[in-house]
């Protein structure tokens, strides 16, 4: 984006084909400035839906609209027959455990506020490569559904928290982010709650960006000097 925002605007709104994935990307946008990027994907997401109501019957949008909500209610409330520990959420991972949907869905809501002012704090005042990271991890810490192998945009948050150093608490949390979905081929699958490592990852990112914040404007301050 820095180099071509246009374009990058342009694969921001081709992103809107999967839409939980990019519900966070307007808040770093704004956050970042990026007024070209934002009417580029704005532009590209409107052509996209033109050429749908081209292709398609224009109503099937309404009928989009009212039966996503009612078909995430029933997928939750599926959850002893589905395999819902493979929607690394917080609020699937709270059905798996047990918990009821108006309290996975009142958890995901606070989640989601929380990490839209975060993300946007980053993307404002943090180091571009740790706005991203904390955008690319915030993801799964906003969208009520999305899978294990969506999870693996977690690996490029890694790599660029990498840029700032390599910690013996980051290679901890590394190696968790990174093996944790090999416990879906263990017998303990049911126990593959990827919010916790996600939201670990997404705090370190956070403390890093603070860190970072704290340091540009400690080395932005005026040095005052007493004559003895």
């Amino acid at each position: 984006m820095p180099a071509r925002p246009v374009l990058a605007g342009a694969a921001f709104g081709l992103l809107t084909l999967k839409p939980q994935l990019g519900f966070l990307v307007p808040f770093a946008l704004l956050g970042l400035g990026a007024w070209r990027t934002i009417i580029s994907a704005a532009i590209v997401a409107l052509v996209l839906v033109a050429l749908s109501c081209v292709v398609f019957p224009a109503p099937l949008w309404l009928v989009w609209a009212h039966t996503l909500p009612a078909y995430q209610a029933d997928y939750f409330a599926a959850g002893g027959t589905l395999n819902l520990n493979i929607i690394v959420t917080i609020a699937a991972n709270l059905v798996t455990l047990g918990a009821g949907a108006k309290l996975a869905w009142a958890a995901q809501t606070l989640s989601s506020l929380g990490v839209i002012i975060a993300v946007f704090f980053t993307a404002r005042r943090a180091p571009y490569h740790l706005a991203v990271a904390a955008l690319f991890t915030g993801i799964f810490l906003t969208a009520p559904h999305a899978y294990a192998y969506d999870s693996i945009i977690l690996t490029a948050a890694l790599l660029l928290v990498s840029e700032t150093g390599v910690s013996r608490a980051f290679m901890v949390i590394a190696l968790v982010i990174y093996l944790g979905p090999l416990m879906l081929l263990t017998p303990f699958s049911h126990w593959f709650l990827y919010a916790i490592p996600e939201a670990v990852l997404f705090l370190f990112i956070l403390r890093l960006a603070f860190a970072a914040v704290r340091r540009d404007s400690a080395a932005h301050q005026p040095v005052v000097t007493r004559n003895a």
